[in-house]
């Protein structure tokens, strides 16, 4: 390939960076519309207390993050669960404003032991109210009987983009740090053009 479109991808390559190693940072050409910006990340690791659902990894989205219509939060987190026989639910994921909660993933409970997850959600807004949502998730297991099922069909639900909310990672154990979150980022994806 040679002439201006060499130039132009050659131009890409070296505006554009990403490092992966101790979370996620990109850096684009200044006002550039299409890129991927980091909303927040977390690199704290943070296990369950006890019993009873736990906040694990919550991230703070400021009012206006969503502007258009098509464009979306993406959250990945990476998870481990303890290697005993407690009863775990690992991976619930919920975007909150205000009253209006959407669950985004809800895992089942089960035995899920010593287990590393790394689980992919995204939130789209569909309008300045509305959200649609999806998680997926890769299992490094060494237990057979895995019962950690996302939730694959796409979930619709309200969030009012206007307003500043919160997309966290939650888990159910019995004993301390039956789930542990190691590392979480959310990044902002512009709406396809």
């Amino acid at each position: 390939m040679s002439g201006p479109r060499a130039f132009t991808l050659l131009t890409l390559l070296l505006a554009c960076s990403f490092q992966v190693d101790a979370g996620i940072t990109a850096s684009s050409p200044p006002g550039d519309p299409n890129a991927v910006t980091v909303v927040s990340q977390i690199s704290t690791t943070i296990g369950n207390v006890g019993g009873g659902d736990d906040d694990l990894h919550a991230h703070t989205i400021p009012a206006n993050t969503l502007t258009v219509d098509g464009s979306c939060l993406e959250m990945e987190f990476v998870i481990h669960t303890a290697s005993n026989a407690n009863t775990k639910d690992p991976a619930n994921v919920a975007l909150i404003e205000g009253v209006n909660t959407t669950t985004i993933n809800n895992s089942a409970a089960g035995g899920n032991n010593n287990a590393s997850h790394r689980v992919l959600c995204s939130a789209c807004r569909t309008s300045s109210t509305g959200v649609r949502s999806q998680c997926i998730y890769s299992a490094n297991v060494s237990d057979a009987a895995q019962n950690f099922i996302p939730n694959l069909a796409p979930v619709t639900g309200t969030y009012t983009w206007a307003n500043a909310g919160t997309l966290k990672n939650t888990a159910t154990g019995v004993a301390d740090n039956d789930i542990v979150t190691y590392r979480s980022v959310v990044l902002k994806h512009p709406a396809p053009q």
